[in-house]
């Protein structure tokens, strides 16, 4: 419940650009807190019921000596098929973990992070069941004691159940948040590539009358007094059709969105924005916009369009080259758009783009420009295009011109990606902060169970830090294990990202979150010793 309302209070405020400004109202339902109370209720009632089971096995022997393993006094077959079951599920992860490395993939596609996100789970699988077997190897007789860390590590191996779930918890909590952070987008970060999201373009304007003049030309900028204006900048002018917005931030689901008609030749040229490979027909780039396409009715004109891949797969349901989509022009002829190319991310998400000379012939009627992107040349000072973007907004005025950063557009979009991504953060921190703790509950049981061992090693002549070493060395063993773990398999989950590069400020939450979360479990395994190594422990040998 509090959780919810955190959630939501968090998307009406700090995270309302996800939201598109909506307010939402928590409802709280009755049936559904029935349904989760009996569900909670059964489950708790199932893990009892396995945990008595479990216990109902042990033998008394054990129970008097206080071990509690359910394994001892057991016959050889069963310790045999749970050995037999830490290799078959490491030579299973790992495996899986590789195939999924090596399975043919196409680069920039949900399948190719489905792929090295599949590859993080197996491996993180596979790391578990080798934590097993190395704890099994632990407890091999005959091994040396040369410090009180390894001797620690043997402490592990004896609760291989706990250890083993400590490190598994560990490992799942920090591998879903660190793979799930990662993706996180920033749009300043290299806003002046031709490659990036912006396209390179320094500012992006939208005007609500359309502007008829070209601006690269002289006779365009002097009918507008921008003679006087630094003329080392760029126009690249896009005709726009009315049509709805199906961007991520807009919650309804868009039928018809709006078609933008360039000249591609010119975005060629500049090589602006990247095309995601999901097709060989992708490969021609803006020139796809002069192809011909496929005509399966001559009754409707067909003409090639692209669209940005998240427009395309979230607002539209398209997921392939070669989809249509119908429209009408403004006499009620309909033509369809063939999509022949997915855009990267880009500050033209929300529209389809296709090529001014098919633009015209559907939409005769639709004169001038709405859609600017303004960029300097390269000996262009920035502080020269700021003032041109400012005299720009001055002049068009009067047709509505807004200009903005594009950087600034992109991380608008951006923001919709990023507050989910905090979202499913904050319950993975949740989950963490629980496995934590639940370290340090982990730690004080372990204690507690053994006061009289501790007894009898203080008694031969152990101080108490030597016994608190030997309680930390133990469990820091199983906490970074698990940490690294999680991280490791993180890592290959998000290759793609690294490969394209992530932000340094992804990189410092990244390394922030684990640190906190090693950090945390560190001094949640020191508080835990200190207070269960209180006392006489001498005393407890008498209740042995």
């Amino acid at each position: 419940y509090l959780y919810t309302r955190l959630a939501l209070a968090g998307m009406s405020g700090v995270w309302s650009d996800a939201a598109a400004g909506i307010e939402f109202v928590y409802q709280l339902s009755p049936t559904s807190l029935l349904a989760a109370f009996f569900i909670t209720v059964s489950v708790a009632l199932v893990v009892a019921w396995i945990a008595a089971r479990r216990i109902g096995a042990v033998q008394p022997s054990a129970l008097i000596g206080g071990t509690g393993n359910p394994l001892a006094g057991g016959t050889a077959f069963w310790k045999k098929k749970r050995l037999r079951w830490d290799w078959i599920i490491f030579i299973l992860g790992l495996l899986g973990g590789i195939g999924s490395l090596l399975a043919p993939k196409t680069p920039g596609t949900i399948a190719e992070q489905g792929l090295f996100f599949g590859a993080g789970f197996w491996l993180v699988a596979a790391g578990v069941a080798a934590a097993s077997i190395i704890l099994r190897r632990t407890l091999r007789p005959g091994r040396g004691l040369p410090s009180i860390s390894v001797l620690g590590r043997q402490q592990a191996a004896r609760r291989r159940g706990r250890s083993l779930a400590v490190i598994g918890l560990m490992a799942a909590g920090v591998f879903m948040v660190s793979a799930i952070n990662s993706f996180r987008l920033d749009g300043s970060r290299g806003a002046d590539r031709r490659g990036s999201g912006t396209g390179g373009f320094a500012y992006v304007g939208e005007a609500t009358l359309p502007i008829y003049e070209d601006l690269n030309t002289v006779g365009g900028r002097e009918k507008y007094g921008l003679d006087s204006v630094p003329s080392g900048f760029e126009v690249v002018s896009f005709r726009a059709s009315n049509g709805e917005d199906a961007s991520c931030l807009n919650l309804n689901r868009a039928q018809r969105p709006r078609l933008l008609g360039v000249d591609p030749d010119r975005l060629a040229e500049l090589g602006a924005f990247t095309f995601t490979q999901n097709s060989d027909s992708q490969k021609e780039g803006w020139s796809g916009l002069d192809l011909t396409p496929t005509r399966t009715d001559p009754a409707v004109p067909v003409i090639a369009g692209i669209i940005d891949q998240s427009t395309a797969i979230y607002a539209l349901g398209i997921s392939s080259v070669g989809s249509r989509l119908q429209y009408e022009t403004v006499s009620g002829a309909a033509f369809e758009v063939e999509i022949v190319g997915f855009l990267d991310t880009s500050i033209l998400q929300g529209s389809v783009i296709i090529s001014e000379e098919n633009f015209i012939e559907q939409f005769p009627d639709s004169g001038g420009y709405q859609l600017l992107l303004i960029d300097g040349s390269d000996a262009t000072p920035s502080g020269e295009l700021d003032s041109t973007a400012n005299a720009l907004s001055r002049m068009f005025a009067a047709r509505g011109l807004e200009l903005r950063p594009a950087s600034d557009k992109l991380n608008e979009f951006n923001a919709v990606q990023n507050t989910y991504l905090s979202i499913f953060s904050t319950l993975g921190g949740l989950g963490i902060l629980l496995g934590t703790i639940g370290l340090a509950i982990v730690v004080g049981r372990n204690v507690l169970e053994r006061r009289g061992e501790l007894g009898v090693m203080q008694a031969v002549g152990f101080d108490r830090g030597q016994l608190g070493r030997l309680i930390l060395s133990e469990h820091w063993f199983l906490h970074v294990s698990g940490v690294l773990l999680g991280l490791g398999a993180a890592l290959v989950a998000v290759l793609p990202r690294l490969g394209a590069g992530m932000s340094p400020g992804t990189w410092g939450l990244l390394l922030g979150i684990n640190a906190a979360v090693l950090a945390g479990g560190l001094v949640f395994c020191w508080l835990a010793s200190r207070w269960t190594t209180q006392g006489n422990l001498t005393e407890a040998i008498r209740t042995e």
